[in-house]
């Protein structure tokens, strides 16, 4: 039986950096597909149905907290998973987009490689997500 590989959705207004973040993350053998603002990433979700969404806070049209939660309002879009990196390292931005309904807060302070090493980690083990009830993690 072929099964079909999963779909991760990058949402960042600066397309070089996601970029960068595709490439690094292209091991995770997921089709990784990228929105350069939170309105084409919100469309993107409805549209692809992705398994993740990692989204960073500072975007044009709709920023990240915003385009979460429209995500979240909606029924089709209601339980996907998304990651925020937040612009900042403020526990009031991390509080901020778990408010919003976030499943990770990871503040960009934290550096690029530790930042990806988070992703690494969430991301392969996501199916436990699909199990458990959402929590609010802290990640610094």
């Amino acid at each position: 039986m072929h099964r079909q590989r999963g779909v991760l959705l990058l949402v960042d207004g600066d397309l070089h950096r996601a970029e960068r973040l595709a490439h690094r993350l292209a091991h995770l053998e997921m089709d990784i597909e990228i929105a350069d603002n939170g309105a084409v990433g919100l469309l993107k979700a409805h549209e692809l149905r992705p398994e993740a969404v990692v989204a960073v806070t500072d975007m044009p049209v709709l920023d990240g907290y915003r385009m979460l939660d429209a995500l979240r309002s909606q029924q089709a879009t209601r339980d996907l998973p998304v990651i925020l990196i937040t612009d900042g390292n403020s526990q009031e931005e991390l509080v901020k987009g778990w408010t919003a309904g976030a499943d990770l807060c990871i503040p960009r302070s934290q550096g690029e490689a530790d930042i990806l090493a988070t992703l690494h980690r969430a991301l392969t083990s996501r199916r436990a997500w699909d199990h458990q009830p959402q929590e609010l993690r802290l990640v610094s």
